[in-house]
């Protein structure tokens, strides 16, 4: 045998050619290049949704260049000796994250981690136990997600065509028990989890084609390639907790690590947090308009929500003046208020100060509650936004579907301004559910029964300039007398 040949069978290790492990690898390394491709502009240097490197990178002086091709050409290598090539692709990988950690995607990173279980004699242990991290932790961070058993999951849920109030609860639950089963099995049983796992990922794959979803592409590769190599990881993995301490001590931080999301340590996008929607998000304030930071258009990926990112993105990406909320859906760790100051300085502020306007005229918008938000669109709550705005400005409730419940679900609305209670069976007391909204100006009560009594009320509305009230007893001289408000009638 010749030198080169010497070393190439040297690099493959176990990986002999022709062989179903050398075809996962394969299938592994084409699913890397199709979600690049898929994916091109978040691998390049970018303006209009700027590059976010890690600080320690930027700081050493880290080099800034397009990555795309070095994936390509990396990923390449692990074809022709996966041993080696795949700890190359590894490193140029980390190396790109570094560079710009919205490229911390999930599908990059499972993908590299399946062609290193289908290189590696001890791959098929760290690829089982990776996958039961992941689905057990995607199917329960479900489960915990009241954005995924509302806003989040009704979207899954209707696009697939259902409609149903009654069966939707059943089917997000039941997925979210699937996907944890799932990962038990993994672990438990997991030549039965791999036929689960085959029909799972490809189920998933056709479901975001045109199809159905229409939706996040980047991920067909990785769910198609999962489907495929993550069944035969299973078919070969040794069943039950393994023996070894070293093993067990292995096994033990694949399941534990993803905790870490819940106290900010762990990022959502490897903490197995998969359409859950319970992540941050951050809406930007500036001289004319709020916007949600959002990924897809430019990167052709979702934006990797973090607290971080979300700040380190609008220090780079607004204007002086501008202002970041970054709405946090675990209360324990709180919200955040942002202001671009001069020198692109970040300023931490209080809730009050930032919803008060700064010296460049900017007032602060917060983040709509996408809990609160669903339930009002479903319980027929006409809703409005303005072209361009990320939040609900404006919001109308007919007498037919009038209950206190949806004015007290409106407080997750903080940036309404007009409210329609018009022809409602709104009294004064339940106006009390109203008290929050300081951005209130306009409130629409005529034809009801409000009275005089709900004065004190519409006190505590900051903001509330304008009320209709013909056909009320609500008297205009008390209203004037005792609010900032104009009688309209």
């Amino acid at each position: 045998m010749s030198r080169v040949a010497t070393v190439w069978k040297a690099s493959l290790g176990p990986v002999e050619f022709p062989s179903i492990r050398y075809a996962c690898v394969a299938a592994a390394v084409v699913g890397q290049w199709l979600t690049v491709a898929i994916s091109w502009p978040l691998w390049q240097l970018r303006d209009h949704m700027p590059n976010l490197p890690q600080r320690f990178y930027e700081a050493l002086g880290g080099p800034e260049f397009d990555f795309a091709w070095p994936m390509i050409i990396s990923a390449a290598f692990v074809i022709l000796a996966p041993r080696a090539g795949v700890w190359l692709h590894g490193a140029v990988l980390l190396w790109a994250c570094l560079a710009d950690e919205m490229r911390t995607q999930p599908q990059f990173i499972a993908l590299w981690l399946l062609m290193f279980a289908a290189s590696h004699q001890s791959g098929i242990f760290w690829g089982q136990w990776f996958l039961a991290s992941m689905w057990f932790w995607a199917g329960l961070h479900k489960l915990l997600s009241p954005e995924w058993f509302t806003s989040a999951g009704w979207w899954v849920y209707s696009r697939a065509g259902g409609q149903s109030p009654l069966v939707f609860p059943l089917v997000a639950g039941g997925i979210g028990l699937f996907e944890t089963l799932i990962g038990v099995l993994a672990v438990l049983r997991p030549r039965m989890a791999a036929g689960l796992c085959l029909l799972m990922h490809t189920s998933i794959a056709i479901f975001l084609t045109p199809l159905f979803l229409n939706w996040n592409f980047s991920v067909i590769p990785w769910n198609l390639v999962s489907g495929l190599v993550g069944c035969w990881i299973l078919w070969h993995a040794e069943p039950g907790i393994p023996r070894a301490i070293h093993q067990r001590a292995i096994a033990a931080a694949w399941m534990l690590y993803p905790i870490g999301f819940f106290f900010g340590w762990v990022d959502h996008g490897i903490g197995h947090v998969l359409y859950s929607a319970s992540v941050p998000q951050g809406i930007i304030t500036t001289a004319d308009r709020a916007y949600e930071i959002y990924g897809w258009k430019e990167i052709n990926v979702p934006f990797p929500n973090e607290r971080r990112t979300l700040a380190e993105h609008f220090r780079r990406a607004a204007q002086t003046g501008d202002k970041l909320h970054i709405r946090e859906p675990r209360f324990w760790l709180g919200d955040l208020y942002f202001e671009l100051g001069d020198g692109r300085v970040l300023r931490p502020l209080a809730r009050d100060e930032f919803l008060a306007e700064n010296r460049w005229g900017r007032a602060g918008r917060l983040v709509d509650c996408p809990i609160r938000h669903h339930r009002l669109l479903r319980a027929g709550v006409r809703l409005l936004a303005r072209p361009g705005d990320s939040y609900i400005y404006a919001a109308e409730i007919s007498p037919a579907i009038y209950r206190r419940e949806l004015l007290a679900l409106l407080r997750g609305l903080p940036n309404l301004e007009q409210l329609q209670l018009a022809g409602t069976a709104v009294t004064d007391d339940d106006l009390a559910e109203l008290v929050g909204l300081h951005r209130l100006a306009g409130l629409g009560l005529d034809r009801t029964k409000v009275t005089d009594r709900c004065l004190p009320i519409l006190k505590q509305l900051p903001s509330l300039r304008v009320v209709e009230h013909a056909e009320t007893a609500l008297s205009a001289n008390a209203l004037e007398s005792e609010t900032a408000a104009q009688s309209v009638q």
